[in-house]
């Protein structure tokens, strides 16, 4: 089954807007000085990047969980377990990855999850589900939490 991404949140879209706006800006005043357009095509391509790589969907097929990002998947192997956030994350360091350029994806640490990877659109704790799969943690924000986790629950093989 196929569930979209989460509506970006408030926060994602602010940083999104600036960033291209930012790139735009220094892409026609590089016309004038060459040097602010290195810089803005280099933020550009970092831009495109950032959006290549974002979630665009979530797949649970044969109790398996398969990102699909708006280029290639990422597939993380058998589900085994999956609960909805009901509360803000405690403080979270970033190790690699994206922050917020259409959305948050890389690789996270916290105490209360270790080290996990996230692929989100939104910064709402209400639509972040956490996924353990038998290699993986995965934060991940379905549209429809609340039948995301239903459907993993039918879907994990039994203790």
């Amino acid at each position: 089954m196929i569930y979209k991404t989460a509506r970006m949140s408030q926060s994602i879209k602010i940083v999104t807007v600036f960033i291209v706006a930012l790139a735009t800006g220094l892409i026609f005043s590089g016309f004038y000085d060459k040097g602010l357009m290195v810089g803005g095509v280099l933020l550009g391509m970092i831009t495109l990047v950032c959006y290549l790589l974002s979630p665009a969907s979530y797949e649970l097929a044969n109790g398996c969980l398969t990102i699909a990002l708006h280029a290639g998947k990422r597939s993380f192997g058998q589900v085994v377990g999956c609960t909805r956030c009901t509360e803000r994350l405690p403080f979270t360091l970033r190790l690699f990855g994206n922050g917020g350029l259409f959305g948050s994806t890389g690789l996270f640490w916290n105490r209360q999850f270790g080290i996990f990877r996230a692929f989100v659109t939104s910064g709402r704790h209400e639509d972040a589900v956490f996924v353990q799969t038998k290699k993986h943690k995965v934060l991940i924000t379905p549209e429809d939490p609340r039948a995301f986790v239903e459907a993993t629950q039918i879907l994990m093989p039994p203790n």
